[in-house]
């Protein structure tokens, strides 16, 4: 199921989550989300500040915190 959901985020299809695809992906699943909650979880994810999430990150990070997102 995870795998499905970074597919989903990753709109590109290139193997990483940009913030953009990250952010629509987020305010598609919870439309009372803000700008700055966004932004703060996807730095969170992006531990190594690269500026995108790649497929480790993703799954390390969204398996220990589904609560947070709302999906299960």
């Amino acid at each position: 199921e995870l795998n499905d959901l970074f597919l989903q985020f990753d709109t590109k299809n290139d193997g990483i989550i940009s913030f953009s695809e990250f952010q629509k992906a987020m305010h598609h699943i919870n439309k009372k989300i803000n700008n700055p909650e966004v932004k703060k979880f996807f730095d969170d994810l992006d531990f190594n500040h690269k500026g995108f999430i790649n497929y480790s990150q993703f799954i390390a990070s969204v398996s220990d915190n589904l609560v947070i997102f709302n999906l299960f």
